[in-house]
């Protein structure tokens, strides 16, 4: 594999092309491998794979999130007295259930990138999570980093994602 034009020494970036890394899907982090399942609620669904650093064996990725507004603010809908009354969820619930959300979908992502790349070429894996908003400020799209962070491939297998009554992300 040639490194990309414009790579710099000690940071050579590959094209993504160039690596096999497979589409990252939505579902759930308890299945074990990519089932081809397309997100039905609108998540957005995919890691890009942005560098490649032969030297330290680290794939670099990043993956867009969806917005907090994925997490629907009523919490139920009753029908008292044929008037349908509606229960808000409070805001500290919605902040929690979206931390829980970004906790998970990154925990997939990391888990099928792994799965999906050779312990002999790739040691370890940098995250980061984006969401896509409108800065109310300027009315312009941003793209701020929500979650960064970096794991080594010993260090992620031993978690086990794949018990039920265990839970990875609030650990």
């Amino acid at each position: 594999m040639e490194p990309a034009p414009g790579a710099t020494a000690g940071t050579a970036a590959y094209p993504p092309d160039q690596i096999k890394i497979h589409s990252m899907s939505a579902n759930p982090i308890r299945r074990r491998h990519h089932t081809g399942e397309k997100s039905r609620l609108g998540v957005p669904a995919t890691v890009t794979v942005r560098a490649y650093r032969p030297e330290a064996r680290e794939l670099i990725v990043e993956r867009q999130f969806p917005r907090v507004g994925i997490i629907p603010a009523e919490l139920h809908y009753r029908v008292v007295s044929k008037a349908l009354r509606v229960t808000m969820r409070k805001p500290a619930e919605i902040a929690k259930r979206y931390e829980r959300l970004l906790a998970s979908l990154t925990l997939r992502a990391l888990d099928e990138v792994l799965n999906a790349s050779p312990a002999t070429l790739v040691d370890s894996v940098v995250f980061d999570g984006r969401v896509t908003a409108v800065d109310p400020a300027t009315g312009k799209a941003v793209t701020p980093l929500l979650l960064s962070l970096q794991v080594e491939r010993g260090a992620f297998e031993e978690i086990l994602l794949d018990e039920p009554e265990l839970d990875p992300c609030c650990a």
